[in-house]
């Protein structure tokens, strides 16, 4: 549940970390929320960034830092070029992170007990009639995959589930609708989407939407977790990336620094 998938090393770090998020995204888009004025929100966007990098490094940046500020700056240009269409279609930004805290309730299957989830979302947005929304999530991997892709494993999407990240966030963002705006989110109004920011500008946009008549069975699933959870049922740490995974949550769970025994096409993120 990122806003921006970099930030600026902390800590005598000369560089950008990967584990440390810059938030760079959700007080820009409170910002330009309403232009459509694609050079204004890339100058806007531009002028911020560009003060982060003085506070943090001063007049003089390193080498290795500049190419990192390089890749960041390609996909902020995308981000103002897809934002830029999006408002030209008429999609209005309701919502970005840290507006409230979002929580909800996962009913238990089979056995009594809920429990209580509190998360994050990116950002809701609304089409001109307020009859469509949607729930979007940044995306800044330089591989695209659709959210299907990442949460279901299977050629074609219908095999074991392995994230359950874009359900969970329409049960989060529902009671918050509700009470912010009176309106009922469900899977048939609202769509469940990415927003990639991929090393080519060009090829930045909103994904194609969550089935939506997978939802449920994602709720479902949710639901046997719960109970797994509440009976205590925990299964072995899976096998954690090195390459992939922040060195500090390799440490606690006990694989700092040791390589998975599969190969590395075999390990599922």
């Amino acid at each position: 549940m990122s806003s921006f998938s970099w930030a600026l090393g902390t800590g005598g770090s000369a560089g950008f970390s990967a584990s440390r998020r810059l938030r760079i995204l959700t007080p820009l888009t409170t910002q330009i929320r309403d232009s459509s004025d694609e050079e204004a929100i890339r100058v806007y966007i531009d002028a911020v960034f560009a003060e982060i990098i003085r506070d943090r490094f001063g007049p003089w940046v390193q080498p290795a830092v500049e190419i990192q500020i390089e890749e960041i700056q390609k996909r902020l240009g995308g981000f103002a070029r897809a934002q830029a269409a999006l408002r030209r279609e008429g999609w209005s930004i309701r919502y970005v992170e840290g507006t409230t805290k979002l929580e909800c309730e996962l009913q238990a299957e089979g056995i009594p007990g809920i429990l209580k989830v509190t998360g994050k979302v990116d950002r809701i947005d609304c089409d001109p009639s307020g009859q469509k929304w949607r729930i979007i999530d940044y995306k800044t991997s330089a591989k695209k995959r659709e959210p299907l892709q990442e949460h279901r494993k299977g050629r074609r999407g219908d095999g074991e589930w392995r994230d359950l990240q874009l359900p969970l966030y329409l049960k989060l963002v529902a009671p918050y609708a509700r009470a912010e705006w009176g309106v009922e989110l469900t899977s048939e109004n609202c769509e469940l989407v990415y927003f990639h920011l991929p090393e080519e500008e060009s090829a930045a946009g909103i994904s194609a939407p969550f089935p939506s008549e997978m939802v449920e069975e994602g709720w479902a699933k949710a639901a046997e977790l719960t109970s797994r959870i509440l009976r205590g049922e925990f299964s072995e740490n899976p096998p954690l990336r090195p390459d992939r995974q922040d060195p500090a949550l390799l440490a606690l769970c006990g694989q700092a620094g040791i390589l998975s025994s599969e190969p590395a096409e075999n390990v599922e993120a």
